[in-house]
C-alpha cells in the first residue's frame, strides 16, 4: 500500500511541475490514483478548496491516514511556503520509496539511515532545521533514534553546532558525526545527510554479510 501511495504522491508532483492547478490535479488523482485512500481523500478535499482551504490544511483533516499523516502534511506545507510544492512532493515520494525498499529487507542500522534520509529530504524542501528534527523524530519507530534526534534539536536550539552533538554517534557509524559537521560548515547539510545515510546502509549490509560468513 505504501508503494501505491508513493506513486500517487509522485503523480501529484508531476502534475504540479507541469503547471496543472490544484483543483485539476486533485481531480486527476481522484480519478486515477492507485492507493485506495487517494480517491476518498481527493473527493473529500476538493470542496475544501472552494472554501479557501490550503492543501496542507485540507490534508491534515483527510480521512486517509497516509495523506493526513504529519509527515505528508509537513512536506506539503513546506512546499506551499516555499512555492516549490512539486519539489517537496517529489522528495516525499523518493523518501517513501526508500522506506519501502529498506523495510523489505530490514537490518540493524536502517532506522538511523532512514532518519538521516528523511532529515535531508526535509531540509532540501526548505523546512527550518529545528522543525526537520521534530518531524523526523516523530516519524521514526526506534525509541533511541527518536530520543537522540530530539536531544540534537534541543542542543541546536541552545546554540550548539551539529559537530558538538555527540549523541549522534550513539545511533550511527563513527563517520556520521564528522561528515554531518562538515555538511553544516559547508552549507550542504542536506547533501551530506544523504551520503551518510547511503554509507550507513552499506555498513549495515556489510556487517550482516560478515556475520553470516
Amino acid at each position: 500500500m505504501k508503494r501505491l501511495f508513493a506513486e500517487d504522491v509522485r503523480l501529484f508532483a508531476e502534475l504540479c511541475n507541469a503547471g496543472v492547478n490544484l483543483v485539476r490535479s486533485c481531480t486527476i488523482l481522484r480519478d486515477s490514483g492507485l492507493a485506495p485512500g487517494t480517491r476518498t481523500t481527493m473527493e473529500w478535499a476538493l470542496p475544501k478548496f472552494e472554501q479557501g482551504a490550503t492543501l496542507s490544511s485540507a490534508l491534515s483533516e483527510a480521512p486517509d491516514r497516509d495523506w493526513a499523516s504529519p509527515l505528508t502534511v509537513a512536506f506539503v506545507r513546506a512546499g506551499e511556503i516555499g512555492g516549490i510544492l512539486d519539489e517537496t512532493l517529489a522528495n516525499l515520494a523518493n523518501y517513501l520509496d526508500k522506506e519501502t525498499e529498506l523495510r523489505a529487507n530490514w537490518l540493524p542500522g536502517y532506522e538511523t539511515a532512514l532518519a538521516f534520509t528523511l532529515w535531508g529530504k526535509l531540509l532540501v524542501s526548505g523546512m527550518p532545521i529545528l522543525q526537520t528534527l521534530s518531524v523526523t523524530a516523530g516519524t521514526v519507530d526506534d525509541p533511541k533514534v527518536k530520543t537522540t534526534l530530539l536531544a540534537v534539536r534541543d542542543r541546536i536550539k541552545e546554540g550548539d553546532s551539529l559537530g558538538e552533538c555527540t549523541e549522534l554517534s550513539e545511533v550511527a557509524e563513527p563517520f556520521a558525526l564528522p561528515m554531518i559537521a562538515i555538511g553544516e560548515e559547508c552549507g550542504r547539510l542536506d547533501e551530506m545527510l544523504e551520503r551518510v545515510a547511503m554509507l550507513q546502509i552499506r555498513c549495515s549490509k556489510t556487517k550482516a554479510a560478515s556475520a553470516e560468513a
